[in-house]
């Protein structure tokens, strides 16, 4: 089997990467609202638009596992591991609908925050 090396285009595309990062993050340490409290540091002061908290979550439910397991779930069961996809949109409707509310009572940030 041949090894695949990084070549310079690949090495040039990841430092572009890194430097963009970089740079962003630089800007907004500098240039951007300082917060004053953990709070609004944690909740962007509960101002956010809910386009950048979906992909938020959207990204943190498929994650980098999920990517590299699910082909060979597939393989292995089928296609009857996509019901799960199917009927994902009803648990998350489920938590909103029973225990969003029940968060933003207790005023936690987190279920860790409010069980301790």
């Amino acid at each position: 089997m041949e090894q695949l090396y990084f070549r310079w285009p690949d090495y040039l595309v990841l430092c572009i990467i890194l430097a963009l990062s970089a740079v962003i993050g630089f800007y907004y340490a500098f240039t951007g609202n300082k917060q004053s409290t953990t709070k609004e540091y944690l909740l962007a002061g509960k101002k956010m638009h809910w386009f950048p908290v979906a992909c938020s979550l959207v990204a943190s439910f498929v994650s980098s596992t999920t990517l590299i397991g699910l082909p060979g779930e597939v393989y292995t069961f089928g296609t009857i591991i996509l019901y799960s996809f199917l009927f994902k949109p009803f648990g998350v409707l489920i938590a909103v609908k029973l225990f969003l509310p029940i968060y933003a009572r207790l005023g936690g940030m987190s279920m860790f925050r409010v069980s301790s």
